[in-house]
């Protein structure tokens, strides 16, 4: 389950990314809430329940809308899915408009097919993109013709993509990590779902070559984690590219990467680490964006976990008034506690939440009661710097999360298990 978020996360955004968070604290009586349920790819949930304590549930429409009047803030409200087993909760909201999010992936995904051809580079690395917002796909053209073809892929509710292709060609080293960029193309295209577009070619005087520059800095890890990943991100658009990946061992938080120097690009730089604990290993990442080309002293700074209390380990009889409790690591941040279950037909509960225990809210009048003698597994991500969880339910908390619009950290604790009462 750690990986749920780790596409992101991602992914799936932090200096700019309080704007636009609406907040509604000091209000002097209670106030409509009105909001949407949504996917992690934006698109409307219907027949959602969505249940604020003390009120009637309501049921969200075709448009993925909902609205409970006379509320009490601050309040906690949820979104119930009986037929997927899972109930998404967020504590202590102020905010008139949530925007919720229930964790789905779409199945069903548009898509074109992208034809063409760019000058033929024996001995070298010839990359094309479609850019559309922060979605990318791509080929790798052939060094002896040129040729490529791919199928772009997009999540929306549009049958069209506006977007552009680029063209981005270097030389590598034995470890196919890039070395030398020389060319560098970009050009606009618009597609339709289920179309093709053949002859998207680049002449040889489309294509310039770019400086070559360097961008230095180091990484900062907590004491006792280990760097395990870091990744250099190339930006078109508002699509991360991943440029370069180093793996364990890395031999130093200091890093030199070589990068091109191409008017409007900016990179990123993803670092995560790690530390052993019990029964398995805590982690901590952090990508930091808007880096221009020959940036020195670049610094990522990374937060220490959360770190699991109780239930220990592998406790048993677990119910209703178990108490879940955890240290929140460092770093201002909010907590996405999980817990779930890999028995057939058990229901998951993901909770958003700036306090440091909770306890297992009872939806068995939705059909998510807690199975009896169920094994189940809980852990604590932490997502960095986030003020309040009216900005977790917030379009731009989602929009973070999968298009990573800003510098985004996130830490997670180990995993415990556990096994319901009889």
């Amino acid at each position: 389950m750690k990986n749920i978020f780790m596409i992101l996360i991602a992914t799936l955004l932090l200096g700019f990314m309080f704007l636009g968070c609406k907040k509604d604290e000091g209000a002097l009586g209670p106030i409509t809430v009105s909001g949407f349920v949504k996917d992690y790819f934006g698109l409307p949930v219907s027949g959602a329940a969505v249940i604020i304590p003390g009120k009637s549930a309501v049921t969200t429409s075709a448009a993925g809308t909902f609205s409970i009047p006379n509320v009490t803030v601050p309040y906690d409200i949820s979104v119930v899915i009986s037929a997927g087993k899972v109930a998404m909760i967020y504590q202590g909201l102020n905010r008139p408009d949530p925007k919720l999010l229930y964790l789905s992936f779409p199945s069903i995904s548009k898509s074109a097919t992208i034809t063409g051809a760019a000058p033929a580079a024996a001995g070298k690395t010839t990359r094309i993109y479609f850019v559309s917002g922060a979605n990318y796909s791509s080929a790798t053209a052939d060094p002896a013709t040129g040729a490529y073809t791919f199928n772009a892929y997009w999540y929306d509710t549009s049958n069209t993509a506006n977007g552009k292709l680029y063209l981005l060609r270097y030389s590598t080293d034995i470890a196919g990590t890039p070395t030398v960029f020389d060319g560098y193309a970009s050009k606009s295209l618009t597609v339709q779902n289920g179309a093709s577009y053949s002859n998207q070619n680049f002449s040889t005087a489309d294509v310039v070559d770019p400086p070559d520059v360097t961008i230095t800095g180091v990484v900062n890890t907590p004491a006792g984690y280990s760097l395990s990943n870091r990744r250099l991100y190339i930006i078109f658009d508002n699509a991360k590219i991943n440029l370069r990946s180093e793996f364990t061992p890395i031999a130093s938080n200091n890093f030199n990467f070589a990068v091109p120097n191409i008017s409007g690009v900016q990179f990123g730089i993803r670092a995560d680490a790690s530390m052993s604990s019990t029964p398995n290993t805590v982690g901590t990442s952090f990508t930091k964006l808007g880096i221009n080309a020959g940036s020195t002293n670049v610094n990522v700074t990374l937060e220490s976990s959360p770190r699991l209390a109780l239930p220990p380990h592998n406790a048993a009889n677990i119910d209703y008034n178990s108490e879940f409790t955890w240290s929140q690591g460092t770093g201002d941040g909010v907590n996405l506690v999980q817990i779930y279950s890999s028995a057939t037909n058990s229901p998951r509960y993901y909770i958003f939440t700036r306090a440091s225990n909770l306890k297992i809210p009872d939806f068995s009048v939705h059909g998510l009661g807690l199975p009896a003698n169920t094994s189940y597994s809980w852990a604590v991500y932490r997502y960095l710097p986030i003020p309040s969880t009216d900005y977790a339910a917030s379009n731009t908390f989602v929009k973070w999360l999968r298009e990573m619009t800003s510098d985004l950290g996130y830490t997670y604790s180990e995993t415990f298990n556990f096994t319901t009462k009889p």
